[in-house]
């Protein structure tokens, strides 16, 4: 996959997540470079050997349309074949700079020099018009209807808004939801062929979401969706994102390519850390609709014990059976979802069973480790910048994938493979095997950014 950036700007939040071995083609200044400073596959395209398009930055590519003869340039037989080709407004001259690297012309020597690739426009902010702001000497409305054969995202001036899907979609209540949706909106907005709007019982978290079409209603929407997730859980299962993003995208009938694999958090955050210290956030709580999540109270106390140089911070709510601790700071019904957001993103690293502050810390890129047992696979709720421990595929009942058990009763998705402590406290037994010590390690590699 190749995607094409031009200079037209759009907000850090919304960049795209493209793949290891994809080149990303950047034209002129495009500012957002910036963005995918860790990438390694990278390309510019510039006019000239001038400082101001695409100065030289080490690590990648840079090449230049016309310029001297010791420039890494597009070769001049290019230029000639595409006059061939092109509807010119002026007779092209060779070694002459007219605004050369138009989003076409790059376009088309990508597709000369990776023939078969498939080629994306990212920000291609064209208008089919001339005006003060665009070179006469092209032919824009040419280029205009060449260039929308491509894919293109954020392309929103040439845009027929009258063929764009209205999308209303609901969120379950529950924060994770609404954490790892955000990723999902961005994948059907920067298609560029549907518009969203979102209708959750958390409105503090998308307030600021302005990538929303807030105009769409049930009166006017065309489609009204719950953001779900309906794959099996195998152990190869795509992660949430994913499943929910093709969950919408099957149901509205239209593609949506999964270029957002990370949560966004649009929420205004206080300023200034709630803490000077750096300090770890421990969430030893529960749902009661998911009691298998449950680590036993002696694993977290064990866990305390084991690292008594680290300041751990207790989150959570009591009525989710999150008690205090000795050694711990208790915030443990303290924090609105604001402030909760904003110890996360301070934190050194988190560590709880799934739940939304594992979503929360992959938006910040903060470590984590995330007690995932046999209930869920690795690959459904995992994020790079942590790590999951899943005990899928060990025992009999996650063999062959996560077991989604409910509790440890009845005869609804019940886990029959229990572990009861001396107390008579009950653990699923997959949870048993993930013990105190290997999380204390990971913790202190993920802190040390070393390779769990």
């Amino acid at each position: 996959m190749i995607y094409v950036f031009t200079n037209v700007e759009y907000p850090e939040s919304r960049k795209i997540n493209p793949a290891k071995e994809d080149l990303l083609v950047f034209l002129n200044k495009a500012a957002t470079i910036s963005y995918y400073r860790g990438h390694k596959k990278k390309m510019v395209i510039r006019r000239a050997n001038e400082p101001n398009y695409g100065e030289a930055v080490p690590g990648y590519r840079n090449m230049v349309v016309f310029g001297d003869e010791k420039s890494d340039r597009i070769p001049p037989g290019f230029i000639r074949k595409l006059k061939y080709t092109y509807d010119w407004n002026y007779p092209i001259e060779e070694g002459k700079c007219r605004c050369a690297t138009t989003g076409y012309m790059a376009v088309k020597y990508l597709e000369a020099v990776h023939p078969g690739e498939k080629i994306v426009l990212v920000n291609f902010g064209y208008e089919v018009k001339n005006s003060t702001y665009r070179c006469p000497w092209h032919n824009w409305k040419f280029e205009a209807k060449e260039l929308a054969k491509f894919e293109h995202i954020y392309t929103a001036d040439t845009a027929d808004r009258s063929g764009i899907l209205k999308v209303l979609m609901r969120t379950p209540p529950w924060l994770g939801d609404n954490i790892y949706t955000s990723a999902v909106v961005e994948n059907l907005v920067a298609t560029g062929k549907i518009a969203v709007n979102v209708d959750s019982h958390c409105t503090d978290l998308w307030g600021n979401c302005r990538i929303l079409d807030r105009s769409i209603t049930e009166k006017t929407a065309d489609y009204i969706v719950t953001a779900c997730n309906e794959l099996p859980w195998s152990k190869n299962t795509p992660h949430i994102i994913e499943g929910t993003t093709r969950h919408i995208s099957d149901a509205v009938s239209v593609p949506v390519p999964i270029r957002f694999r990370d949560p966004v958090i649009y929420a205004d955050l206080p300023e200034g850390r709630r803490f000077p210290d750096p300090y770890v956030v421990i969430n030893p709580g529960w749902q009661n609709s998911a009691p298998t999540k449950k680590w036993l109270r002696k694993n977290w106390k064990k866990l305390v014990s084991l690292c008594p140089d680290v300041k751990f911070v207790l989150i959570g709510q009591s009525a989710n059976h999150a008690e205090p601790m000795e050694g711990c700071v208790n915030l443990i019904d303290k924090t609105s979802r604001i402030e909760l957001i904003r110890l996360v993103r301070d934190a050194s690293c988190v560590i709880s069973p799934p739940s939304g502050v594992i979503h929360i810390a992959a938006a910040f890129h903060v470590p984590f480790v995330s007690l995932a047992g046999g209930r869920e696979p690795e690959s459904l709720a995992h994020y790079p910048c942590g790590v999951t421990l899943s005990t899928v595929g060990t025992l009999d009942c996650c063999r062959n994938g996560g077991c989604r058990c409910r509790g440890f009763e009845g005869e609804d998705r019940a886990c029959r493979n229990v572990h009861t402590d001396e107390t008579g406290d009950k653990m699923g037994a997959c949870m048993e095997r993930l013990t105190p010590e290997v999380v204390c390690e990971l913790m202190y590699k993920l802190m040390r950014k070393e390779r769990a």
